[in-house]
């Protein structure tokens, strides 16, 4: 979501968007979010069931304070399963980016998302399937903070440089074998803060919502489901986005910024199943197969 102007709202929308996003997607939830000042904060759970929850949880923190205690505590007792950065305030906030995990690789909390590095996060919906390539084809070897295919792209958008020079999204794209379907918080070289979404063979919506702004989800169905139940209305109905575009938009007001072609001669193979993410939303949108979720 972006553009949002009813911030307790959209946290209840999250809540409960959380319940369909999590029935084949359980093994992680997250989000990050930007109040008006442009500072991020988030939120991880390992337990789908603990959002918003700060029941039993075993933040990274305090897990290195008990490790002393290791021996006298039952096997598993310190592994991590929640982080939280920021300020968190939804009373304030301008934009949401939310995601729900299947794992296809390790279950472990450090993979769920979204993957926060130099002040970008980034959540995915697909498979990199080239993300631990260290041969001559791509050195996508590139993972700083997780064991997952997803943080590949998080480290090869900065690398690139696509925040500050949106002409750059070709060439980070061209790196990538696989599905997706991105929402990045970043900066741009004026130090703004951005939301792109950027969506490949992967499946996403966009519509609008009273109080919510402009809203992407690879699920709309649930989308309209959870509208209905909290008696919200839609401004603009649901429809599909167009592949290969780069949408930016400005994260604390919603407004879009441009909308580029980065359609690159990547390889979309592998396959596409099981997850499901929630997105900020954006404009130009096209007609296509529907497809359930992602993995990462």
């Amino acid at each position: 979501m972006t553009g949002i102007t009813e911030g307790l709202v959209a946290q209840e929308f999250m809540k409960r968007m959380a319940v369909p996003m999590s029935k084949s997607n359980s093994h992680g939830i997250g989000y990050s979010a930007v109040g008006p000042d442009g500072e991020l904060f988030s939120e991880r759970w390992l337990n789908n069931d603990h959002f918003f929850s700060t029941k039993d949880i075993m933040t990274p923190e305090i897990s290195e304070a008990l490790k002393p205690y290791i021996n006298r505590l039952p096997a598993g007792a310190l592994d991590p399963n929640y982080s939280s950065l920021g300020n968190i305030d939804f009373q304030n906030v301008r934009s949401v980016t939310m995601h729900t995990r299947f794992a296809t690789c390790g279950r472990e909390f450090a993979n769920t998302h979204p993957f926060i590095y130099e002040d970008t996060s980034l959540i995915h919906n697909g498979t990199i399937r080239n993300a631990f390539s260290t041969g001559y084809m791509t050195g996508l070897d590139v993972n700083k903070i997780s064991t997952c295919d997803s943080e590949s792209a998080l480290q090869t958008y900065l690398s690139q440089g696509v925040n500050l020079n949106t002409s750059k999204a070709k060439d980070w794209l061209n790196l990538l074998t696989g599905s997706w379907a991105f929402g990045i918080l970043s900066r741009n070289a004026e130090g703004n803060r951005v939301l792109d979404v950027i969506r490949g063979i992967s499946s996403l919506y966009f519509m609008e919502i009273e109080g919510l702004g402009k809203v992407f989800t690879t699920n709309d169905d649930d989308a309209k489901a959870v509208v209905k139940d909290m008696g919200l209305n839609f401004i603009k109905q649901p429809e599909r986005v167009k592949m290969d575009v780069l949408y930016r938009f400005d994260a604390l007001n919603g407004n879009s910024i441009l909308e580029t072609e980065v359609a690159t001669p990547y390889n979309y193979g592998g396959y596409y199943s099981g997850g499901r993410t929630t997105y900020p939303a954006t404009t130009g949108m096209n007609s296509d197969t529907k497809n359930q979720g992602g993995t990462g």
